[in-house]
């Protein structure tokens, strides 16, 4: 049988709901704003909505030949709406009164849960092997957002320019050695775990076959 598992639907199709839930309250604030319609708080809710909107109908049993696809576009509409409702939101990290930094979050957490699924489809036919190289492509790939955050908050780089001239450029030199060689491997071993059913099956993403 194609498509994703039992477990993997109930748990795609239940965010789904939340996440249309969610996208519905917002319109409602959105929409109800006394000063009039705040267009921009509506247009991140319409974003989270049709990545719930994709969820909820992988969930039900549509795509089932791909739904690692449809999961992509579902996690890629999330995270955008997460990043941009959290730059919108200025320095009081609100907006309409609603916090921002919690609501992001959770979409975030839920476009994870949601590119794990679409990874389980694909991993699947590889076995604890395939498993086996996802998750340490994972432990090499975790830093990494974190340390986009720290760069774009500006501490560590303001941090390292701090530093007298040797020790700026051996911290620079240090942290290019490490970090691209773990990059690309993380890179390299997710991809390939991600492959064992386009390996297995010639159609590749598109072309299903015999699933869990």
């Amino acid at each position: 049988m194609t498509g994703l598992t039992r477990g993997w639907r109930l748990s795609v199709l239940g965010i789904g709901v939340a996440l249309l839930v969610s996208a519905a309250v917002g319109f409602v604030i959105g929409l109800g704003n006394r000063d009039g319609i705040a267009w921009f708080f509506v247009s991140f809710e319409a974003v989270a909505a049709l990545g719930g909107a994709v969820a909820l109908l992988t969930g039900l049993g549509r795509f089932q030949e791909s739904p690692a696809w449809a999961l992509a576009c579902s996690v890629v509409a999330l995270v955008a709406a997460a990043v941009l409702g959290y730059v919108a939101s200025g320095t009081e990290r609100r907006l309409m009164g609603v916090p921002v930094v919690p609501l992001s979050a959770l979409r975030v957490c839920a476009a994870g849960v949601l590119g794990l699924a679409a990874c389980s489809w694909l991993i699947a036919p590889g076995g604890r092997g395939a498993w086996r190289r996802f998750f340490i492509g994972l432990v090499l790939l975790a830093p990494f957002p974190v340390l986009a955050y720290a760069l774009a908050r500006g501490g560590l780089l303001g941090w390292i320019l701090r530093q007298s001239g040797g020790a700026r450029i051996g911290l620079l030199v240090a942290g290019v050695a490490v970090l691209l060689p773990a990059l690309a491997m993380g890179v390299q071993l997710v991809a390939d775990a991600c492959a064992s059913r386009s390996k297995r099956q010639p159609g590749g993403l598109a072309g299903g076959g015999s699933g869990n």
